[in-house]
């Protein structure tokens, strides 16, 4: 049985993309009133991806006097070379 494999994937002319969802969107405007009120940031990363994994958008918002903690998750599922 042989399968056909599409090659391409053609999307409808009106079809648009949002890479930026409503509920970032809102996340990131009410961010620099509400980090006012913050002492710690903890920011949560997956540990196979620590890298890209992290939001360099949130650098922006986070004042230099705000202590800030990276937690890596799922460190179980990732090469643990030491």
């Amino acid at each position: 049985m042989k399968s056909a494999f599409r090659e391409e994937f053609i999307l409808p002319k009106n079809f648009k993309i949002n890479w930026y969802p409503g509920h970032m969107a809102k996340t990131y405007r009410l961010l620099p009133e509400n980090i006012k009120k913050i002492d710690i940031f903890l920011e949560i990363r997956d540990s196979r991806i620590p890298i890209s994994s992290g939001n360099t958008e949130l650098n922006k918002y986070i004042p230099d006097n705000v202590k800030r903690f990276i937690l890596f998750n799922k460190f179980d599922l990732c090469d643990q070379v030491i």
